[in-house]
């Protein structure tokens, strides 16, 4: 026996403007089945996570390159 959804999340790989998102929202709605797409907006507290993962990130990749020499 498969398992059933109810809802699939789609994640995008950048944070981009609520009107650049429109064809997308408008694509996603067409699809057959789907009964609503909502926009999630990007709050503070998700950009203050963002800045320190990319941080933790840079940090990592400098301490990798000084390894190198």
């Amino acid at each position: 026996m498969t398992n059933r959804l109810n809802a699939v999340i789609v994640v995008l790989d950048r944070d981009i403007r609520d009107d650049d998102a429109t064809e997308i929202v408008t694509a996603l709605s067409m699809e057959k089945g789907v009964l609503s797409v909502e926009r999630i907006s990007v709050d503070t507290a998700e950009m203050i996570a963002h800045a320190r993962a990319f941080n933790v990130i840079r940090g990592r990749m400098l301490e990798a390159l000084m390894e190198e020499r």
